[in-house]
């Protein structure tokens, strides 16, 4: 009888003690597991967030880019946002003779408003940007000039990362269509199979 009661104490004690062990281990594993998860996911999303590009970003650029008094007088301010190699591009662009020649009777350019499109996985934007400028009948002469004329100005922007922000590496001129005068038209009808 003796040998029952000890036994029970004992088997008691080891019953308890595995209680308590488990107990102990599943406390700390719940607490670890706790604490690391939260910061893995707020790491991953500070990543994702610092490595967006930002429509903000990309509407600042677009007005640097395309508020000017006459071609060249705008590069100081579109020039951070483009590759060195991107901006000599677009300089040696500005110097081609048809461009020069148009452009003295082309002038006051003026931003108007934009639609930004941004795609999820690459760092590329579709962009239409909206301007005014004035047109000269003569260079350099305001008289009988006409004034507000409207442009569209349709781009595909490629970035690069460089550094901690996104650069513009390559612009390339896009037709954009509107998906509602597509969808308005008649659609053929698909044939059923049997």
């Amino acid at each position: 009888m003796y040998l029952d009661k000890q036994m029970k104490v004992i088997y008691g004690m080891i019953a308890t003690g595995v209680v308590v062990l488990l107990l102990v281990t599943g406390s700390l594993a719940y607490h670890f597991g706790k604490q690391t998860a939260p910061k893995a996911t707020s790491q991953v999303t500070n990543q994702t967030k610092k490595e967006l590009l930002k429509p903000a970003e990309v509407k600042t650029f677009l007005k640097a880019y395309t508020t000017k008094k006459k071609d060249g007088d705008n590069r100081r301010d579109y020039r951070p946002y483009m590759t060195p190699e991107m901006y000599q591009e677009e300089v040696a662009k500005e110097k081609e003779p048809d461009r020069k020649q148009f452009g003295a009777f082309m002038v006051d350019y003026k931003y108007q408003g934009s639609d930004i499109y941004l795609n999820p996985d690459k760092p590329e934007v579709l962009v239409k940007v909206d301007y005014t400028l004035t047109y000269l009948r003569k260079p350099d002469q305001y008289e009988d000039a006409q004034k507000g004329i409207k442009n569209t100005l349709q781009l595909k922007l490629t970035y690069t990362k460089k550094g901690n922000s996104y650069l513009i590496d390559r612009m390339e001129p896009v037709i954009l269509d509107d998906v509602t005068t597509q969808s308005n038209q008649e659609t053929p009808e698909i044939a059923r199979m049997p």
